[in-house]
């Protein structure tokens, strides 16, 4: 019956211990791949938001596509 009863801590020791391995090399993964958060602007002419990265510039704003730019902007 002892050597049973040792059989199954040492089991859930080790189970544990893997666990404990795979959660950490999970959180050091998701911690390496998360990208950084970006500035979000809204077009002038519909309103949607997008980063700004992607936007258009003109004189009045930022836009989302070439249409709304020409179409609000000042001739």
């Amino acid at each position: 019956m002892t050597k049973f009863l040792l059989l199954i801590v040492v089991g859930y020791l080790f189970y544990s211990y893997l666990r404990r391995e795979r959660l950490k090399g999970n959180s050091e993964s998701t911690a390496q791949a998360s990208p950084s958060p970006q500035i979000m602007v809204e077009c002038k002419a519909c309103g949607v938001h997008l980063p700004q990265n992607d936007a258009l510039t003109g004189s009045l704003g930022y836009y989302c596509t070439e249409a709304h730019l020409k179409s609000n902007e000042p001739r």
